[in-house]
Parts: C-alpha cells; sequence; structure tokens
C-alpha cells in the first residue's frame, strides 16, 4: 500500500472515494488531500484544509473492501509525517452517537491521538410536532426575508463578517445547497440582525444547518424560528427536523423551541500530541 498526496492530476483515481464538494474543491487548491492506493487501487482518502494555526482533518473514507486493513492508520500517518516537519498541531472534529463510534475508535486507537468529548450536539425532532410547540410572544419590527433575495453585496458582507468574527465554521452557504424559501433573515440598515438556514434530509426531513443573530437581537431570532416553524408547515414535510449544532451558547434557546427534541450525537475533537515521528 502507497500513501499519496491527491492532485490535480491523480483526483480522478479518487473521485468515487470523495462527497461533494471535495472534488471541486480540491482541484480549486481550497482543501487538500492525501490518497491510499493497494493492488492499484484507489482505497481511501483523507481531506484535510489549513490554517494559520493548525491542520484540520475534515473528512476520512475507505473502500468497503479494504476496512480494517489499516489504510485509514496509513493515511494518517502520512499526514502527521508532513505535518511534524512543518510543526503543525493536526485536529478532527466530528460528531458521533458515542464513544463505541467507528470514527471515535479509530482516533482513539492511534497510539498519538487524544479524543475529547465536547460541548454540544445534534438533535432532531419529528416536523409533526412542530406545530404544537408553543413559542414565546416576540414581536419584530422588521419583517423576515428570504436571505437568498437580498442584493449578493449583502449576502457576501453577511459571510465575510461571520468569518472575521470566527463564527463560520466551514464554507458559506449557497442556494443550491439549501430549501432557499426556508433561508430567513432580518435585516435592517446596520445589516443583518438574525437568519436561518435550512437543507434538505433524508426521507423527507429538514435540516436547520445553521442559525444566527447578532448580539442583542436574540428576540429576532426568536421571531424567526417562528417564521420558519409556518413555512415548514406549508412545505408538507412528515419526516425529521435536524439541528446541526447545538451549541453550549444556544442549549437553553433549543429547549425552549423544541422541547422534545432527542439528541442523536455528540461532538468529538481527535487532537494529535505531535510526538516527533520515529522519535
Amino acid at each position: 500500500m502507497e500513501c499519496i498526496r491527491i492532485t490535480k492530476e491523480t483526483l480522478q483515481w479518487f473521485e468515487q472515494l470523495l462527497e461533494p464538494p471535495y472534488p471541486e474543491q480540491i482541484a480549486r487548491g481550497e482543501v487538500y488531500a492525501a490518497g491510499a492506493v493497494a493492488d492499484g487501487t484507489a482505497c481511501g482518502v483523507l481531506v484535510f484544509r489549513l490554517t494559520d494555526l493548525l491542520i484540520d482533518i475534515e473528512y476520512i473514507a475507505v473502500s468497503d473492501g479494504y476496512r480494517r486493513q489499516g489504510v485509514g492508520t496509513a493515511m494518517l500517518q502520512f499526514l502527521c509525517e508532513h505535518a511534524d516537519k512543518s510543526v503543525s498541531p493536526i485536529t478532527c472534529s466530528f460528531a458521533a452517537s458515542g464513544k463505541t463510534d467507528p470514527l471515535c475508535l479509530f482516533f482513539a486507537e492511534q497510539e498519538n491521538f487524544t479524543v475529547n468529548e465536547e460541548d454540544g450536539f445534534i438533535c432532531e425532532t419529528a416536523i409533526a410536532a412542530l406545530g404544537s410547540i408553543e413559542l414565546p410572544k416576540v414581536k419584530s419590527t422588521l419583517p423576515a426575508a428570504p436571505f437568498f433575495s437580498l442584493p449578493e453585496s449583502d449576502r457576501r458582507i453577511f459571510w465575510l463578517n461571520l468569518k472575521q468574527a470566527g463564527r463560520l465554521y466551514g464554507d458559506e452557504l449557497k442556494a443550491e445547497e439549501c430549501v432557499a424559501p426556508l433561508c430567513l433573515c432580518v435585516q435592517s440598515r446596520d445589516g443583518i440582525k438574525a437568519a436561518v438556514f435550512v437543507q434538505a434530509a433524508a426521507d423527507d426531513g429538514l435540516m436547520l444547518s445553521f442559525a444566527w443573530c447578532a448580539e442583542g437581537a436574540q428576540a429576532s431570532l426568536v421571531y424567526l424560528f417562528g417564521e420558519l416553524i409556518a413555512a415548514i408547515a406549508e412545505t408538507g414535510k412528515t419526516g425529521k427536523l435536524t439541528v446541526a449544532a447545538v451549541t453550549p451558547e444556544s442549549a437553553a434557546l433549543t429547549e425552549k423551541l423544541l422541547p422534545n427534541h432527542e439528541i442523536t450525537a455528540r461532538f468529538y475533537t481527535a487532537v494529535w500530541d505531535m510526538i516527533t515521528i520515529g522519535g
């Protein structure tokens, strides 16, 4: 087995193992990837993002016929060898059902990685139950508006401000990735005060993938949730509403808005201890 860096020239060998939008991001140089080849077959990929401070692993996949054969460990070792030369720490943040989850076990088995449970979780509730939720009575002097109906310049400024404030942990959401009519915001002359973003999920479900409000604008966010619940009811969806990331700051609000939610996964972080390879 051999591990290599995936480039534009070798990307085609590994595309069947990659989920969108990683092939496009790798081709544009926005993220980087290592790949494993065994028996002349591409059998594993590891995608990571470089920041000024660390190497953040975003995605790991191994072909069915090559699992439990050390492919993931080999790719991780390959990455650590290169990170060791640049003295760059490696982390991987992920959601898992518990410490017996395969990804938790994978990192726990690595000699120089430590796995910690973080605050925060993923939860879901039945869409049919949303109509019975009693929201706080909140009025807004500004109406809710579809986010993707705003001028492109306003949308660009919104995402840029979130990135600069360290509140966006990934790429900005695009209209084609979302259920656009359910992506709502409250905007004043000073900019967007609150916003919610919804994507399609499996089994006729929906996912609340991102919600945000400016400091002091919690009432606007609660108002948006009320508008969102009403809009979801009009879709006729019958599956689950998944909340993609409940942070410690939003846990109390989630309890109020979704009192009957079920926690389906918690967040974990695996951190490389930066032990010198071979040392």
